[in-house]
């Protein structure tokens, strides 16, 4: 699918984000509820995004429009998936830390 392969490309070599890349920074949680940021230039197919520890997470117009508590939802298991014992660190450092360097994410289409 065309619309996937355009989600985070800024022609940085498949490096979107991380340490020092265009999402580094981005306040993914801001006392207990997810934030949300509009998309950085280059993500057309994002209409919000936000990040879960660093990774990120990206969400088209469609679902938003459809239902920002979906997406909300999504979020959330995304972030007890990566931090199952809820004590605010991510439970494996090595799986996440692959999931910022490589640029993988969560893209909610509709």
């Amino acid at each position: 699918n065309s619309e996937c392969d355009d989600v985070g490309d800024d022609d940085n070599e498949g490096y979107y984000w991380g340490p020092d890349g265009i999402l580094d920074g981005l306040i993914g949680w801001e006392n207990g509820k997810v934030k949300w940021s509009d998309p950085p230039s280059g993500w057309e197919s994002c209409v919000k995004v936000t990040t879960v520890f660093g990774a990120a997470v990206c969400v088209s117009e469609k679902a938003w429009e459809t239902s920002p508590e979906i997406s909300e939802q999504i979020v959330h298991v995304y972030y007890q998936l990566l931090d199952n014992d809820a004590d605010g660190v991510a439970d494996d450092a090595a799986v996440l830390s692959y999931l910022v360097e490589y640029g993988w994410l969560i893209w909610i289409p509709a």
